[in-house]
């Protein structure tokens, strides 16, 4: 690869550095919106919440006591919930895609800007399946890096901590023993992140080169055919394609790894309640309502979790997507203009041309010791070797 290959850049191997360097040029301006966003899904996280704890008075007061009254008053509770919790989950949703669309076109125009004034050698250089493969697929990843981040860190981190304190509030004893084996999660997903980072960034980087061998066949079909390589360049595409799956199978079982995780800690959390619960209940110190209050919270407060626990995957494919796009940006022209270059000023529309040297690449000038002058009202023609 060329080293003025605008793709040849070295990769920025600090997630931190990067996200934090995302939210500030590019998340920033629509924290308006994210703002109101994470209001909507408080509103989300705390109707949850609410379905959860209505489960006490349903099962103690209606089943067990038989108090009629409260029938249609508990049913048009749990329908006003479900509605205003619909209603709010789509507007979150909406406006967190729009956002995410809109960071994603904002961080394309400014790549697409900084590329096209970049030098003459160093886009012949750079192959076009390279730069669209970043432009179309890179930059999709730190769309969805974005809006999973925001959504698992607020709804689905304030639905968990709602669903969580109901559980305390019916019986925190029996909380403590559910979450006691949650801490155990933290350590294996926090590995199987960065195996992940790592497989996506390399994947970006096969999808580059994929989208260039497309490209070359599509414009050099001609010469393709004319030599007969349909078979060589077959092999070729064959290689990148193994490779690109191998990647792509190593990314999913890194992520798949987290389900047995969350589904064997989520099974140890419901045998302790059945066990310890249902042994308060038969001794009279908790109510059924109390019980099941505190299981359906538990059983609710599982996909969020869940959620949390594979959500670090996305957030690190974005990561590394954005990482190759800042990386990119910070790559600077090698012709540039000098520290005291003055702005033109025009004075009578007349040009001159004094001794103008000028090379693309080193060793092969363009222009040598041109000199010219040109008057204003005048045509003049500039005429080569060949008329």
């Amino acid at each position: 690869m060329s080293e003025t290959d605008l793709t040849s850049y070295k990769i920025d191997d600090r997630p931190k550095a990067t996200a934090t360097r995302l939210l500030r040029e590019h998340v920033r301006p629509y924290l308006g919106k994210l703002t109101v966003a994470g209001l909507v899904m408080v509103v989300v996280a705390g109707i949850t919440a609410a379905q959860a704890y209505m489960i006490e008075p349903i099962v103690d007061k209606i089943f067990i006591l038989k108090n009629p009254s409260l029938l249609f008053i508990v049913a048009g509770i749990v329908v006003v919930l479900a509605l205003v919790g619909g209603i709010a989950s789509m507007i979150q949703a909406v406006m967190m895609e729009g956002v995410g669309h809109r960071i994603v076109g904002d961080l394309q125009e400014r790549l697409f800007s900084h590329i096209i004034r970049q030098d003459i050698d160093a886009l012949n250089a750079t192959h076009t399946g390279r730069l669209q493969s970043l432009f179309l697929f890179d930059l999709g990843l730190v769309k969805e890096g974005v809006s999973t981040a925001f959504t698992g860190i607020i709804k689905d981190g304030l639905t968990a901590m709602g669903l969580i304190g109901v559980m305390f509030f019916q019986d925190w004893r029996l909380a403590l023993g559910a979450l006691i084996a949650l801490p155990l999660a933290g350590f294996p997903i926090q590995r199987l992140s960065k195996k992940i980072r790592k497989a996506a960034t390399r994947m970006q980087d096969i999808t580059g080169n994929y989208a260039t061998v497309i490209s070359e066949m599509s414009t050099g079909i001609r010469h393709i055919k004319s030599y007969g390589m349909e078979t060589r360049e077959t092999s070729r595409v064959r290689v990148i394609i193994d490779s690109r799956v191998k990647l792509i199978i190593k990314a999913v079982l890194a992520r798949a790894l987290t389900t047995p995780l969350t589904e064997t800690l989520g099974g140890i959390a419901i045998a302790i309640v059945i066990i310890y619960g249902g042994g308060r209940v038969i001794e009279g110190v908790s109510t059924p309502g109390q019980f099941f209050s505190f299981l359906i919270a538990l059983i609710m407060a599982y996909r969020p979790l869940k959620a949390l626990a594979k959500f670090n995957s996305a957030v690190q494919e974005g990561i590394s997507a954005a990482s190759r796009a800042f990386s990119l940006l910070d790559i600077k022209p090698s012709i540039q203009n000098a520290a005291d270059a003055r702005t033109l000023q025009l004075n009578g529309g007349n040009i001159s041309f004094r001794n103008v040297q000028f090379q693309y690449e080193e060793g092969n000038p363009v222009l040598q010791g041109v000199s010219l002058d040109i008057e204003a009202g005048k045509k003049t023609a500039l005429v080569g070797k060949s008329g």
